[in-house]
């Protein structure tokens, strides 16, 4: 196989962000936090080994110290357990990884909470999610559901509904000045474990019909740190 394309045993990580890393061995777990000494890889494809049917998953690649090049030996790459298990990967899977240098950039993504616990963070956690956003992932897939952390402990699980690219792609790289919009839970997902309050923080606002429907959103936008911008709420 060409350096572009090698094969690696993927691993599940928990750090707190949905980027993967190669690494020669699965020490590398061990660090409490992300690795900070990388090198950038670009965009891959995760691939199942021996399977060409099933959907591959897409990231952006870090090379830990010691893993830049793959002259010798297979690597170990390590994946955001909940983004690749979503995505139909197990922990210790031996997997084809394809380097992808020219995947186009999206400039709209539209997302959606995967539950009604979810949204109601989503309400609370505006600005949080603003700084997090792009610092924990910049690559998106259609269907792709992915986690991201608003503070230590607690996580917004988000799927990716579609969006837009310069080519027809299964994925592409979200611009920095990219729109993003996200609507509200689809009808029927499970219910808040608590009531949600009815206030919301400054800044947003719930579409007239979202708690009727559920087919309103809120606009937002991806400039440089992703900033959410309140959604036309149309007057009673």
């Amino acid at each position: 196989m060409s350096l572009k394309t090698f094969p690696a045993l993927l691993v599940y990580h928990n750090w707190k962000n949905c980027f993967a890393y190669t690494a020669r061995n699965c020490d590398v777990l061990a660090l409490a936090n992300a690795p900070s000494n990388v090198t950038s890889r670009g965009v891959a494809q995760l691939c199942h080994d021996g399977s060409s049917v099933r959907t591959p998953m897409f990231v952006e690649l870090f090379a830990t110290r010691g893993a830049e090049s793959d002259r010798s030996g297979s690597l170990v790459v390590a994946v955001n357990g909940m983004a690749a298990m979503n995505a139909g990967f197990e922990n210790e899977q031996q997997i084809i990884v394809q380097l992808l240098p020219n995947l186009p950039t999206c400039t709209r993504v539209e997302v959606e909470p995967l539950s009604s616990d979810d949204w109601e963070i989503i309400q609370h956690s505006t600005g949080r999610i603003e700084e997090s956003f792009s610092d924990q992932i910049r690559v998106v897939q259609t269907g792709m559901v992915f986690p991201i952390w608003v503070e230590r402990n607690m996580r917004v699980m988000f799927r990716i509904s579609s969006f837009n690219a310069h080519q027809s792609e299964e994925a592409a790289v979200v611009s920095q000045s990219a729109e993003v919009i996200v609507a509200p839970p689809p009808s029927g997902a499970p219910a808040p474990a608590r009531a949600p309050v009815s206030t919301l923080p400054h800044g947003w606002s719930t579409p007239k019909d979202a708690k009727e429907t559920g087919s309103s959103s809120l606009l937002q936008s991806l400039m440089a740190n992703f900033s959410i911008n309140q959604a036309d709420d149309p007057a009673d």
